[in-house]
């Protein structure tokens, strides 16, 4: 009898899907998961092709591992791909997650690359419900040609809507969303909605979302002196609440205060025209986003960074106020790649001090990506390592 062991399917099988796994980038509800740090990052797609490298090293070790796992190609398509033809036409019908748009192509669009893409995906009309539950469509010609391939119910299983704002035929027959991001449709049929992302905002019609804890919205002109009667209905169940404002003139005072109006707010972003106040003892605020610009009328002063004299940046809300306030984790609204590069030149190290500042007064200081210093770093160095690619291109945060 042999004494050779082997280990059943089954479990080779889930050893290989464990493998494979991308934790956040196929989540339905990444922000009730992973926290508004995933939220952030939730359109990164460089850990799918990590996994995807993974999936591929493992299908040359044998015949069996390789049919097994050629049963997760494609979980992730970009339409550039598909009209590049690298990938199937097929494949946007059986991924689980879309990109519906075509970025930095050199062709560029056409009326003619329009109708010959039109052509090719004509098939997919007759197609059923395509397996996608987490579609990205950016760009209105493609977005139009979104609706034109799916007349039908084919997008009925889409719980996370990641669009930009279209003024023509909007989703509205997507009635089990968890995520929607500017979406243009009607707000009855988004119940099940626990992460929502308004876009800009000309008028506040009220919403009936109990499930909904994630908010991110831009108030238009006139708009936001009525947000606090707005978010009366539910501001007590937002956790994460993103607010810009395109008021140009004057202060918009809260009466009652934001802590009032949100009390488990946990994340929150206000635009520069709002008075910061102090959050009560025990409210639960962790994370703050912070408003940054040169100071223009101080002169230069003596850094206790880098020992130096240059000129100094403003934050608001007021440092002085902040480390008052009990918050953790600071956003700032710069990327690391763009200013790290300039520090190891010995350029704008008033910016690197500032951040610094924050480190040292032990904030936790994220970018615009929602990166630490600490996690760039690492990054950088794998990609220079090979052990990762360089990303294509800059993800855009969901809350931004």
């Amino acid at each position: 009898m042999s004494n050779e062991y082997r280990l059943p399917v089954e479990l080779w099988q889930t050893v290989l899907r464990y493998s494979i796994h991308v934790p956040l980038f196929f989540e339905i509800d990444p922000a009730e998961k992973y926290g508004l740090a995933g939220l952030q990052r939730y359109r990164d797609p460089r850990g799918y092709w990590d996994a995807e490298r993974v999936r591929n090293s493992l299908m040359r070790v044998c015949q069996s591992w390789a049919l097994y796992l050629r049963q997760f190609a494609h979980r992730y398509v970009e339409l550039s791909d598909v009209l590049h033809e690298r990938v199937p036409v097929d494949a946007l019908s059986t991924a689980y997650r879309i990109l519906w748009e075509v970025h930095g192509c050199t062709c560029g669009f056409s009326s003619t690359k329009y109708e010959v893409t039109r052509n090719r995906l004509s098939a997919l009309s007759d197609v059923g419900v395509w397996k996608a539950e987490i579609l990205e469509a950016k760009g209105i010609p493609w977005r139009k040609l979104l609706n034109e391939v799916t007349t039908g119910n084919q997008l009925r299983g889409v719980r996370v809507l990641l669009p930009e704002q279209d003024p023509g035929k909007p989703f509205t027959h997507l009635d089990g969303l968890v995520v929607s991001i500017e979406h243009m449709g009607p707000l009855s049929n988004m119940q099940y909605v626990t992460t929502l992302n308004l876009g800009v905002v000309w008028k506040l019609e009220p919403l009936k979302m109990p499930n909904l804890r994630h908010l991110a919205l831009v108030t238009g002109l006139g708009v936001a002196f009525d947000l606090v009667s707005w978010l009366g209905d539910i501001g007590h169940q937002l956790v994460t609440l993103w607010w810009d404002s395109w008021l140009k003139h004057g202060f918009l005072s809260l009466n009652p205060t934001i802590w009032e109006i949100c009390p488990r707010i946990t994340s929150l972003s206000l635009p520069a025209k709002v008075p910061w106040t102090q959050p009560p003892l025990h409210h639960p605020i962790t994370t703050l986003a912070i408003k940054v610009g040169r100071n223009q009328t101080a002169s230069s002063y003596f850094c206790a960074v880098c020992q130096q004299g240059h000129t100094s940046w403003c934050i608001q809300p007021w440092l002085a106020e902040i480390t008052r306030s009990r918050i953790s984790t600071i956003v700032h609204p710069w990327r690391w790649e763009t200013r790290f590069p300039c520090w190891l030149e010995g350029r704008e190290l008033e910016t690197h001090c500032m951040l610094m500042t924050l480190v040292l007064l032990g904030f936790r200081v994220l970018d615009f990506n929602w990166m630490s210093l600490d996690e760039y770093i690492v990054q950088r160095l794998e990609v220079a390592r090979g052990k990762r690619k360089s990303p294509a291109r800059n993800y855009t945060p969901i809350f931004s």
